[in-house]
């Protein structure tokens, strides 16, 4: 699969508390970090009880990057 995104821990901490902020301009922002905002923001929205039937058991998540792999792919 893909490579992970690595950006440094004091770092990735700023980023999740500016992610939840009014004044959070993406601009600023690396695309690694960007990529991290995004995950941070899926977790915290899996967390809802509003989308609970979506989300992923563990030991289901292959399918699933097999799915967003395809994705991927019908972007290019």
């Amino acid at each position: 699969m893909g490579s992970r995104v690595s950006i440094p821990i004091a770092r990735a901490t700023d980023v999740e508390e500016m992610v939840g902020r009014w004044d959070f301009s993406a601009h600023d922002y690396s695309d690694e970090e960007l990529v991290h905002c995004a995950q941070t923001m899926f977790q915290h929205a899996f967390t809802m009880p509003e989308v609970s039937e979506f989300v992923i058991p563990p030991g289901k998540h292959v399918f699933a990057r097999r799915i967003v792999h395809l994705f991927e792919h019908s972007l290019i």
